[in-house]
């Protein structure tokens, strides 16, 4: 019986020291979205004129990988109608970005994109359909055109100047230029680094 618990135990510690030998090998490396900065961060959704209806607009950022050979600007918008004084999902007849900016700082050119800049995004992945403008939708991603990286870790941030809707009720919001308090400045990202 107690050759038993002895040979056990020695077993036991056996399997232990070799699954810390076990070679772990990673998998690919993994996409993923930056910090982001939204209106509703400092109450500056873009509220319709009669009040009941607003547009939440967030910035951000998308990288690759954790070794990085791309990057995107990200602008991710969602609509909302007051109903019985509570914000709720509307579907919005279109959402569209109009004007953005890559801020690559001093090793990459700024890059422009939005519906301003020939259309030059995807719907709601990097791989996703063409296209700067959706229709029928409550929320939508918008990814600004590849930039390619070397994975140094330079900085960027994503800039959103306008954007328009086409509310549920039909009445368009046409280029409403982003301006946050107190500085009335662009939605900008928090930086990122790829």
């Amino acid at each position: 019986m107690r050759l038993g618990r002895t040979m056990l135990t020695r077993i036991a510690v056996v399997v232990l020291l070799a699954s810390c030998l076990v070679a772990v090998v990673p998998g690919p490396a993994k996409a993923q979205l930056t910090l982001r900065a939204c209106t509703s961060d400092t109450n500056d959704d873009i509220v319709t004129g009669d009040g009941v209806r607003k547009l939440s607009v967030c910035s951000r950022g998308w990288v690759n990988g954790n070794v990085a050979t791309q990057t995107r600007g990200v602008v991710e918008m969602h609509t909302y109608a007051l109903v019985q004084g509570i914000w709720q999902d509307s579907r919005s007849q279109s959402i569209t970005i109009e004007s953005a900016m890559v801020h690559g700082g001093l090793a990459h050119p700024n890059v422009y994109w939005g519906q301003l800049y020939d259309g030059n995004c995807r719907v709601n992945a990097p791989n996703g359909s063409t296209g700067c403008s959706v229709a029928n939708a409550v929320a939508v991603d918008f990814y600004g055109p590849g930039i390619a990286v070397t994975g140094r870790g330079d900085p960027f941030s994503n800039w959103v100047y306008y954007v328009s809707w086409r509310d549920d009720r039909g009445v368009p919001h046409r280029l409403v230029p982003i301006h946050l308090r107190p500085n009335d400045h662009p939605l900008v990202s928090p930086t990122w680094h790829a």
